[in-house]
């Protein structure tokens, strides 16, 4: 996956910066992880393999427990 397929697939998901950051659970507080998110989406940091799968698994419709209106 790419960067670009990453902002691709959390625009589709409608979420923030903040929200895929948080469905990510990227670490280092709000402004860390959406820095984090940023650098990724910008294809300046690599995006790992389990993000990939998280990212297909939130297309899917997965959301983590306790996410607003998931099932978990």
């Amino acid at each position: 996956m790419t960067g670009h397929d990453l902002k691709r697939a959390r625009l589709a998901l409608g979420f923030t910066l903040y929200d895929m950051a948080r469905a990510l659970r990227l670490s280092g507080g709000r402004e860390a992880a959406v820095k984090h998110l940023r650098t990724m989406e910008a294809g300046a940091r690599d995006v790992s393999g389990p993000v990939s799968r998280v990212v297909q698994a939130l297309q899917d419709g997965w959301r983590p427990p306790g996410w607003p209106d998931s099932e978990a």
